[in-house]
């Protein structure tokens, strides 16, 4: 199970800004069991941050190659194309995640960004109700559903979405400000 200390070392050297040696980490992790998938996904969040977007979609598409059923892996890889503002890709990847555990509100509030980036209103409304159901960002969510109606010309529903952001969150200054440019 020394690969796993080899992870934990990655994961520290990564919060210390040292991607050199978490990459090593990464590396050593997946040469110790070349079976799993995680020290790839590791790695390509790595890369990512260094803005390798080549080197970061090869490393998690190996990944995914393992372990092919992974949403994080396809979280991940979402991830990687979001940093590079590659959002078609993003929102395939962060879709795939959605299909494959629904409940990762991470991989739902990611395909909503990249949904609306792409104008698929459709997508991010359904993804924004589907948080709201889980309990997770409601009162941005309620905003971004009054963004989606007022793109759509409703501006009554808008303003009753940015009223529902703010008694969720009375100080979410984003619907203050929406609601007040409606009126």
């Amino acid at each position: 199970r020394a690969f796993e200390a080899h992870l934990h070392l990655g994961h520290a050297y990564f919060e210390l800004g040292r991607m050199d040696a978490a990459l090593a980490e990464y590396d050593a992790a997946a040469q110790l069991n070349p079976t799993l998938s995680t020290p790839h996904f590791e790695a390509a969040k790595t890369f990512a941050v260094r803005g390798d977007t080549a080197a970061a979609v090869a490393r998690a598409r190996a990944g995914l190659q393992l372990d092919p059923d992974s949403a994080y892996g396809h979280y991940t890889l979402g991830v990687v194309y979001q940093r590079a503002a590659q959002w078609r890709e993003a929102y395939t990847a962060f879709g795939r995640a959605v299909e494959l555990n629904g409940r990762d509100p991470r991989a739902r509030v990611n395909l909503a960004g990249a949904a609306m980036r792409l104008d698929s209103l459709e997508v991010a409304r359904a993804q924004y109700e589907a948080l709201i159901s889980l309990g997770y960002q409601v009162a941005p969510s309620h905003f971004n559903l009054g963004v989606i109606a007022e793109r759509r010309g409703n501006r009554a529903e808008a303003r009753a979405q940015y009223e529902r952001a703010l008694k969720m969150d009375p100080a979410f200054k984003p619907a203050r400000a929406a609601l007040a440019k409606l009126k």
